[in-house]
């Protein structure tokens, strides 16, 4: 592109500020929501974000990364290998690509091509560790080398697994739960597994990917105008008065400043990566009030410049590099641990840990099964709207917490010596576990509302089994209680529904008397309608910190206890405990 001709495009671009809409989206926000859906393992979500970049750009560094990581995580891997070998041939120093084509090449079975790429890393210091880490776990796990301490910390939870491991070859078991359980109690919450492949530790498959779906749809190619060399930009002022200066922002840091009509600079294109940048021109008054603030993309391309990334591109990419090396697995590690204290006849451990393996992945291996066999649970599915008359009993329930209004209706059924059954929302649990204990320490009994209290007839059998097991954990993990009851949000259930329940054998509750529609009232027509429609064996649905709840209690228990009826638990009403 000539001089001219590229004063003409930034002419263009810049005086017709009030036409050319910048992108709707921010360049980092996008990328950066791309980045996290797939460290989320949500590669399909992903798709659009990642096409929206791609079409600004079609070599933009983290679409490109993306792309490939995502192609990879969900088990395409002539795509990803495809994406991988064309950023080696953008920026050829990054040694990442080059481990992810080893890596592919492993999950092929084709041990030749694999040394081949990963011996290409030797000579990269940079590379060491993690080459060292993936080295040595295959060496372990084909029995030519014992494991080595962690020497960072992506290494470290792959590094305490292989060394768990042989600790209980060697009949150290009580070594092997001390690493293990260290490495557990790392956990963050949220019973995400790690995003990357996964040590399986089994020599005829070692490494294994997340899977998923990820549907690709190109995006159709956004009309950005390109630079390249010194570009000249001007500022339209024109139609303003009393601009006194204008700076000019390059990706939100101030290039340049100046103070002097035609109000122009001089961008020198070459100092900046190639790819797509975010240029905004800002004109001030005298005394620093802003005139205008307006904003294009451009995208820059110049031959023969080496692609460099700039701070944030770079972390952005670190995440994603996080996504594709080889990491210890989190339910591998809890469900050795479980059955290293089954092995102890450590029944109520094992169960905790099978249970965050199911709220990691209920399908893994036989823990299910294992679950099941130790509660005592049958796989079937069971639903109930009342207990069996005959006991004059009623059960107070009470749906979503816990939440700001919690710790007040504890105090309420504290003062009139109510217990009550809590079916709370894991995630919320998770938030606030000491009032979650306050409750258990009441005699109060909680029990499992799924885990982000969704509607689950919107998802699928696997779906749901995740929302429940996940639930169930979060309660197990705070309370050392298991869950046997489950009530849907908003009592929604389908087959998907009672399918995955069946699974574990989890038990639906649903309602005798519904409180619904009666707690945004007044609490006189809440306390009317459960009077009149408690009967024997009767589960009364309540929300959880509804005022008019609250305030509706005390003339509810009064009432019904004048009449004969003895409030108690869920279990207690159906005789399961």
């Amino acid at each position: 592109m000539s001089p001219a001709c590229r004063r003409y495009v930034a002419f263009l671009v810049l005086i017709a500020l009030g036409v050319v809409p910048c992108m709707a989206d921010d360049y980092a926000q996008l990328a950066g929501d791309a980045v996290s859906k797939i460290e989320l393992g949500r590669c399909d979500q992903a798709s659009s974000l990642i096409a929206e970049i791609l079409a600004r750009d079609e070599n933009d560094l983290i679409g490109r990364t993306a792309l490939a990581v995502a192609y990879l995580h969900t088990g395409r891997l002539s795509q990803s290998e495809r994406e991988f070998q064309r950023l080696l041939s953008v920026t050829p120093d990054d040694w990442h690509a080059r481990y992810a084509l080893g890596l592919i090449a492993l999950l092929r079975e084709n041990d030749v091509e694999a040394k081949a790429q990963l011996a290409r890393l030797d000579a990269v210091p940079e590379a060491r560790e993690d080459l060292d880490a993936l080295r040595g776990y295959l060496d372990f796990v084909n029995g030519k080398a014992a494991p080595v301490a962690a020497k960072n910390r992506r290494a470290s939870p792959l590094s305490a697994q292989m060394e768990a491991t042989a600790a209980s070859r060697s009949g150290d078991r009580s070594r092997a739960i001390s690493l293990l359980s260290d490495l557990t109690a790392t956990d963050p919450p949220g019973f995400e597994e790690i995003r990357a492949p996964i040590a399986t530790f089994e020599a005829a498959r070692p490494i294994a990917l997340q899977g998923g779906t990820f549907t690709w749809r190109p995006a159709k190619p956004r009309n950005v105008p390109t630079v390249s060399g010194t570009t000249t930009l001007y500022a339209d002022t024109k139609k303003l008065s009393d601009v006194h200066f204008v700076s000019l922002y390059v990706d939100d840091k101030c290039a340049a400043i100046t103070n002097y009509e035609p109000f122009k600079f001089d961008w020198d294109t070459t100092g900046t990566p190639n790819g797509l940048h975010h240029i905004r021109i800002e004109a001030k008054t005298n005394g620093g009030a802003a005139v205008t603030d307006k904003s294009v993309w451009v995208r820059v391309s110049n031959q023969g410049v080496s692609v460099t990334a700039s701070p944030e591109v770079a972390r952005l990419r670190e995440r994603l590099w996080n996504c594709i090396h080889i990491s210890g697995s989190r339910k591998l590690a809890h469900y050795r641990l479980a059955k290293l204290y089954l092995e102890s006849n450590d029944r109520d451990s094992a169960i905790t840990h099978l249970e965050a393996t199911a709220a990691l992945d209920p399908s893994f291996l036989d823990a299910r099964k294992l679950l099941n066999d130790l509660r005592g649970w049958r796989p079937l599915y069971v639903e109930v709207r009342k207990g069996s008359p005959g006991s004059k009993m009623v059960a107070l329930t009470f749906d979503d917490g816990p939440n700001e209004r919690t710790a007040e209706m504890l105090d309420v059924l504290t003062k009139l010596n109510v217990p009550a059954t809590f079916f709370l929302v894991g995630f919320r649990a998770q938030l606030q576990p000491e009032l979650v204990k306050a409750l258990a320490s009441a005699g109060h009994e909680i029990e499992n509302h799924s885990y982000t209290h969704t509607n689950l007839t919107t998802l699928s059998a696997d779906q749901v089994e995740v929302e429940l097991s996940r639930c169930a954990a979060a309660i197990h993990a705070i309370t050392g209680k298991t869950t046997r009851y489950f009530r849907p949000p908003g009592g929604h259930a389908n087959a998907a529904v009672k399918q995955a329940a069946a699974r574990q054998g989890f038990t639906g509750i649903f309602w005798t008397v519904l409180c619904s529609p009666y707690e945004g009232a007044k609490y006189e027509s809440l306390s009317e309608s459960v009077i009149k429609g408690a009967t024997d064996g009767a589960i009364i649905l309540m929300h959880n910190g509804e005022p008019a709840t609250t305030s509706a209690l005390p003339e509810i228990v009064r009432v019904l206890r004048m009449r004969g009826y003895r409030f108690v638990t869920l279990s207690e009403l159906l005789g399961s405990r």
